[in-house]
């Protein structure tokens, strides 16, 4: 039998570096690491179930792809003590819509929101007043990540052809944000969580690139209460990882806009140019990795 204090399921095969620095934070703190990718972990609940291997906690990133099988997320949640976003918390902040009210009803401010019923609920729509939605707006799968780089749009044709991109989820459509300037930075962020750690980067809306705040910076746009923003999230969806974005807009208002981003996005800028600051990733493994020993 198998016993590892932190098991790390993952699929996705970008996710190798951030797996690997998991795994050398993990020797760094004194914490057995055993890391299964998609075809390693092929049967991994019915291994945990029977005993065959023992963790004392799960970080999952394959969630989405696994829990297909049925009993997946119940066998891991009742064989494991910890799991580090626990299934029930990941189904909550993945609903879009559901994000959306959590936070309105906590008092942050969100984009407009327009929710459209899926393709197989609704197969044509009747074209709706999209007024509310201002001068432009996006569109997106209600449930779950994978829209890949948003552009705005106003025509109701574009949703009508876009829906069928997710025909067993609702659309949603909302409000366009452009933000306003801080220097030479669009004041558009991208915070990442772990574990109580916040980590802030400028987060560019036109190229995508990441680049962490710095103190001084932090300092001068007076962001650190974007931290407190971050934690109550955290509060809220019950999360120890993900990334939330938010910006400040043209009327100087901030919004949460992309609410719960799990599974993250934890690729290298060192090996992709839209990826996350390398030091934001080796901190983010060494705060899993500390959260896994103290279990």
């Amino acid at each position: 039998m198998s016993v590892v204090d932190l098991l790390a399921l993952w699929n996705w095969e970008p996710d190798a570096d951030f797996i690997w620095l998991l795994g050398e934070a993990c020797a760094k703190h004194g914490v057995s690491y055993l890391a299964l990718n998609e075809h390693e972990s092929e049967g991994v609940a019915d291994r945990l179930a029977k005993g065959e291997l023992t963790a004392r906690a799960v970080l999952d990133r394959s969630w989405d792809v696994m829990s297909h099988d049925h009993g997946y997320e119940q066998t891991i949640t009742k064989a494991v003590n910890r799991v580090l976003n626990p299934y029930d918390a990941v189904r909550k902040t993945t609903n879009k819509p559901s994000m959306h009210y959590l936070l309105m009803q906590h008092g942050f401010h969100v984009p407009f929101l327009l929710v459209l019923p899926s393709v197989h609920e609704a197969p044509t729509l009747t074209k709706r007043d999209l007024s509310p939605l201002g001068r432009q707006f996006s569109i997106k799968g209600a449930h779950g990540g994978g829209s890949g780089v948003l552009h705005p749009t106003t025509l109701w044709e574009d949703i009508e052809r876009q829906r069928h991109d997710w025909p067993d989820d609702e659309t949603i459509l909302q409000t366009w944000v452009t933000p306003c300037m801080m220097g030479v930075h669009p004041a558009w962020f991208r915070m990442f969580y772990t574990c109580g750690e916040v980590s802030l980067c400028w987060a560019n809306d036109r190229t995508h690139v990441q680049t962490l705040v710095s103190p001084d910076e932090e300092r001068v746009y007076d962001l650190s209460h974007l931290r407190g923003t971050v934690l109550k999230v955290a509060e809220l969806s019950g999360l120890n990882a993900f990334s939330t974005e938010i910006a400040k807009d043209e009327n100087n208002v901030w919004k949460v806009v992309d609410y719960v981003n799990e599974p993250c996005d934890y690729r290298l800028q060192s090996t992709v140019y839209n990826g996350v600051p390398d030091n934001v990733v080796k901190g983010t493994a060494e705060a899993m990795a500390r959260w896994a020993k103290q279990g």
